[in-house]
């Protein structure tokens, strides 16, 4: 039996209340109503034309993404360009749009807390407390060790697979504690070390980032925005799939995995492609 979206989107911000969301942030519906039926969802990390296509395709009106579609406010709108034709489309097939965004982030069971458990962190805690609940917040700390920082670089790269990952410690080091920050966390880098941590692993980090951690004495690990969140995300769908059906709620959830994040790395297949002159130019 199809379900209400209202439904399904008021159980999901009973798990992420839209009030946890940073205040920078636009989560919820993006484009469409709550007034439709359904028995399918198709999750996405971002509102892309695939994700779209794949809805029109299979006829399934909710799509819940975590990156908002919609930031900004607009001048104007027009299906020539980014976002206008992912709104466009949307809106023709009366497909409803939903992110779950720093409000997934920051809530007990959302994507910091998830990855967190999957590294195997032990009594955890908000790394940047949340105003309005103190028991949420951006980011996860707790104990992994003592450990070599080896070996959660080995588990960390069997998790996310043949991805990039840049790192900053001796492999020898002993980690105790770490902070864990999905998506891009360089900004909580120092109350990561005033907490006492000796590893932070996150995305996004960036020249000055490091320079910072080495004065500190401070491990890094840069597990890219996308991988950072892909996993935990994944996680998160099978999680609240179960919590629909355990609260009445029958729906199937399709999960639209991107194994990579929306760029290239030029790397040593590159440079191949360069000497032998196959690189299309």
């Amino acid at each position: 039996m199809a379900a209400k979206i209202a439904d399904i989107l008021k159980a999901l911000e009973t798990i992420a209340p839209l009030s946890l969301a940073e205040e920078w942030d636009n989560p919820g519906i993006q484009v469409g109503s709550k007034d439709m039926e359904t028995d399918f969802i198709i999750f996405s990390l971002d509102p892309t034309a695939r994700a779209i296509s794949k809805a029109i395709e299979k006829k399934i009106p909710l799509i819940i993404t975590h990156h908002p579609l919609i930031f900004r406010p607009f001048r104007s709108l027009s299906p020539s360009y980014y976002p206008g034709q992912l709104i466009y489309e949307a809106v023709k097939n009366g497909i409803t749009i939903y992110a779950a965004h720093t409000n997934l982030d920051s809530c007990a069971n959302g994507l910091n807390e998830i990855m967190a458990r999957i590294i195997g962190v032990r009594d955890m805690a908000p790394l940047d407390r949340c105003s309005r609940d103190p028991l949420c917040g951006i980011g996860r700390i707790g104990n992994i060790g003592p450990v070599p920082f080896g070996k959660i670089l080995n588990q960390i790269q069997a998790l996310l697979g043949p991805n990039e990952i840049r790192f900053m410690a001796p492999e020898t080091q002993q980690v105790q504690k770490i902070a864990v920050v999905t998506g891009s966390g360089g900004s909580l880098l120092e109350k990561a070390f005033q907490a006492g941590c000796d590893l932070l692993i996150t995305g996004d980090l960036g020249h000055h980032h490091y320079l910072t951690a080495r004065a500190l004495g401070m491990g890094l690990l840069d597990i890219s925005h996308h991988m950072g969140e892909e996993l935990p995300f994944r996680e998160f769908a099978f999680f609240f799939q179960k919590y629909l059906k355990d609260n009445g709620l029958h729906v199937e959830i399709e999960y639209l995995r991107e194994s990579a994040p929306p760029f290239e790395i030029w790397g040593v297949e590159n440079t191949h492609r360069l000497e032998t002159g196959t690189h299309g130019i």
